[in-house]
């Protein structure tokens, strides 16, 4: 079987304190924070990812009505490596009103050390092995 994933979008956003500048309506608490895009939305993309498997079945009759099967498996048979997620660590600074200020980087945000590494990968090459009776 192949598959393939296309690269994930991903994007720098954080909570932020909108407390302040929600006036409250009287009839509902106002968000102490809300998430915040410091970047577009999607504005950065991961790679594309794909894997081919490979299973194959055998079956012998042992009785009437048994069967015995083995079917071998080998899980992303040409050792892809792909990359599954990455960090997306976005450091809130001074605050700022995100209802009427545009937000400066290296003032009331930063990038984590890490944003846009890789976190998580594709599993390596693995091999499966399963024996059974159907009756």
């Amino acid at each position: 079987m192949e598959s393939y994933a296309s690269g994930l979008p991903y994007e720098a956003v954080a909570d932020v304190s909108v407390s302040p500048y929600v006036d409250n309506p009287g009839y509902a608490m106002p968000p102490d924070t809300k998430p915040y895009f410091f970047s577009g939305r999607g504005a950065y993309r991961m790679p594309s990812v794909s894997s081919t498997d490979l299973a194959l079945t055998v079956t012998a009759r042992v009785f009437e009505s048994v069967e015995l099967f083995v079917q071998p498996q080998i899980l992303n048979l040409f050792n892809q490596h792909g990359v599954l997620a990455v960090d997306t660590t976005v450091d809130t600074l001074q605050p700022f009103n995100p209802f009427t200020q545009k937000p400066v980087r290296g003032v009331n945000y930063e990038l984590g050390d890490s944003f846009g590494t890789p976190a998580a990968y594709q599993p390596p090459r693995t091999f499966r092995f399963s024996v059974g009776l159907r009756f």
